[in-house]
């Protein structure tokens, strides 16, 4: 086989469509353009716009409804960690059964390598290494989810005070 006839094989394989273009008929696959119309910006004035509405710091980040943590939360936790990322399919990353590993002694919470303090509001963030678990407790429970970032995982926590 001639070396012409290799690469005249070797376009037809990528695509043997031929096709106009203004310099001429072309060998392949055509380039796909778009083109989106420009519209004028929007009128973003004072005048136009509504006015903003004054949120209290105390109320961003607590969903409307959820009870409170209890008074007490020390005790021993357990429940499961569901899987809710696991792009490479990796084998670590299944869902695990947690028999009262999350330690509570007052404001103090221990999972393992990890500890923090628990806000009044019952929120909890822990780093161990590459690890981060975030969450809060509502009454004697506790929610949240543990993030791995190598190899990337995440579970969902949901936990109950035994």
């Amino acid at each position: 086989m001639r070396p012409g006839a290799i690469v005249a094989s070797l376009l037809c394989l990528s695509g043997c469509a031929t096709y106009s273009t203004p310099n001429g008929p072309v060998l392949g696959t055509p380039l796909l353009t778009w083109t989106f119309p420009l519209l004028a910006p929007p009128n973003f004035s004072a005048a136009a716009s509504p006015p903003a509405r004054e949120v209290p710091p105390s109320s961003l980040g607590v969903p409307q409804g959820t009870p409170p943590p209890a008074a007490d939360l020390s005790g021993s936790y357990s429940g499961m960690a569901v899987v809710t990322y696991n792009p490479g399919m990796i084998r670590d990353c299944t869902d695990l059964a947690i028999h009262g590993s999350l330690m509570v002694s007052g404001r103090q919470a221990r999972f393992f390598a990890f500890t923090g303090t628990i806000t009044p509001g019952g929120q909890v963030v822990m780093q161990a290494g590459d690890k981060w678990i975030s969450g809060r407790f509502i009454g004697r429970s506790f929610q949240g989810e543990l993030l791995r970032r190598f190899p990337a995982c995440a579970w969902t926590l949901m936990l109950t005070a035994s």
